[in-house]
């Protein structure tokens, strides 16, 4: 298993808004992967310390996220795909915490074709 950490303050795109006040939020975190197979199992995302003006107060703002990967048979075929996922964002003195598992993986494909005549 390799950890690879990522990201840039710098360059972050992602914005948190409250009311009508935006605060970039700088990111960084880690990409584990298997060294056997390359495939990805776990991502892992935190934002830096950031926040926004509320009634002439500073209030604290930001988030964590967490994406767990695994195989996954579907139609016959093993995959990756994401299993669950944690974010916890920050807000002023309060945490909140989602928490998503993922499954009912199904294959969908079509067995129809399309002919055409030879013009006569």
């Amino acid at each position: 298993m390799r950890r690879v950490p990522f990201g840039s303050v710098a360059t972050t795109t992602m914005i948190m808004t409250v009311n009508t006040d935006k605060a970039p939020l700088g990111h960084g975190g880690t990409v584990e992967a298997d060294c056997e197979t390359g495939a990805v199992t776990r991502i892992q995302l935190a934002s830096d310390a950031a926040s926004v003006k509320m009634r002439g107060h500073d209030i604290a703002v930001g988030e964590r996220l967490e994406v767990r990967y695994g195989p996954v048979t579907i139609g016959g075929k093993e995959f990756f795909v994401p299993l669950g996922a944690e974010e916890v964002a920050v807000f002023d003195r309060g945490l909140t915490k989602v928490e998503i598992e993922y499954g009912g993986y199904r294959k969908y494909d079509s067995k129809s074709t399309v002919t055409f005549g030879d013009g006569k």
